[in-house]
């Protein structure tokens, strides 16, 4: 205890003051932040390509076409998603990215986020091999997009995360390979 006070008198206590003015702490407190954030982990580049992405659907009827997303209301309403990944309904100039894509409306309403159906973990870990493109899929929650071969879950998709929130993508920090999603009009437009 003698040695903590004798550290904590010359550090934060002026001696020409007779020990009673206390010094400014702001180099202390710069030294803790700075190592409280050299502890957290940082995500890495998705393992998913950025392929070319270019499709513009209208919120109201896209789910006519693609498959609407149970327990969601579908696209044009907040909370809603589509995913796109059956090439017969993609049009001549569509691209879809590398695994098909992933749109929600977030909970903010007319907010759009966009991500590729390919599953970061699994397209790391078989890079030779053609079942690499494991699809997301949403889990019954209704918010949750996981993979079924690797059981990775993306729980934060509607706030725009691209974080793994469980499993190996989880353990390995893998992300979401993200596209923008913008609300033009009566539209929605995703790109790279």
């Amino acid at each position: 205890m003698r040695l903590w006070r004798s550290w904590y008198d010359k550090t934060f206590l002026h001696p020409t003051s007779g020990g009673t003015k206390r010094r400014p702490i702001w180099g202390v407190l710069l030294v803790a932040m700075v190592l409280a954030s050299a502890c957290h982990e940082t995500l890495h580049v998705s393992p998913v390509p950025s392929a070319p992405v270019r499709y513009t659907c209208d919120p109201a009827i896209v789910n006519l076409a693609m498959e609407q997303g149970a327990p969601q209301t579908g696209l044009d309403s907040p909370g809603g998603y589509v995913r796109c990944f059956d090439r017969k309904y993609m049009g001549p100039n569509d691209a879809w990215g590398t695994g098909g894509l992933l749109i929600v409306q977030s909970f903010t309403p007319n907010t759009f986020y966009a991500y590729d159906l390919a599953c970061p973990y699994c397209y790391a870990a078989t890079t030779n091999s053609p079942s690499r493109l494991h699809q997301l899929e949403m889990a019954k929650d209704g918010v949750t997009a996981q993979c079924p071969v690797c059981e990775s879950e993306f729980g934060a998709i509607f706030w725009g995360s691209t974080a793994p929130t469980k499993g190996p993508a989880n353990q390995s920090n893998y992300p979401l390979r993200q596209y923008r999603a913008t609300l033009v009009g009566d539209k929605v437009t995703v790109s790279n």
